[in-house]
C-alpha cells in the first residue's frame, strides 16, 4: 500500500506525454503545419497548432500553449522541446517522412517537376 501511495505522490513531469504532428513542405508554398500538431501531457491538451504557431528565433515551429507550457519542433518533425510547470524535455522522434510528386507537375514526367514531402511522427512517452 506504501509503494501505491508514493507512486501516486509522483509528479505531474513523469505523467503520460503524447506528442503528434504532420509537417507538409511545399515546394512552392514553403514548409506549413496544415497537417496539425498537439502535445497531451496527462490527458490535458497543452499545446495545438490550432491555437497559433510562429516560427521561432532557431527555426522551428514553435507553438501556442497552456500557460507553463511551451512546446518546439524542427520543421522536419526530428527534434522536439517540452516545457511542463515542472522540467524540460527534449527528444528525437521517429518520423515517417513520404516524399511525392504534386501539384500535378510530375504527371507526364516532362518539364517542371514539384515534389513535396510530408513528415509525421506519433510519440508516447512516461506512459
Amino acid at each position: 500500500m506504501k509503494f501505491l501511495l508514493a507512486l501516486t505522490a509522483l509528479p505531474s513531469a513523469f505523467a503520460c506525454l503524447h506528442t503528434w504532428g504532420y509537417i507538409v513542405s511545399d515546394c512552392t508554398i514553403g514548409t506549413t503545419m496544415d497537417g496539425g500538431a498537439q502535445v497531451v501531457d496527462n490527458g490535458v491538451v497543452v499545446c495545438d497548432n490550432n491555437w497559433g504557431l510562429r516560427e521561432d528565433q532557431d527555426g522551428h515551429f514553435a507553438f501556442n500553449c497552456l500557460p507553463g507550457y511551451v512546446y518546439a519542433v524542427e520543421k522536419t518533425g526530428t527534434r522536439s522541446w517540452f516545457r511542463n510547470n515542472a522540467n524540460t524535455y527534449s527528444w528525437i522522434n521517429n518520423v515517417k517522412k513520404d516524399t511525392y510528386c504534386c501539384h500535378g507537375a510530375c504527371d507526364d514526367r516532362k518539364g517542371l517537376s514539384y515534389y513535396c514531402t510530408d513528415y509525421s511522427w506519433d510519440t508516447w512517452q512516461f506512459c
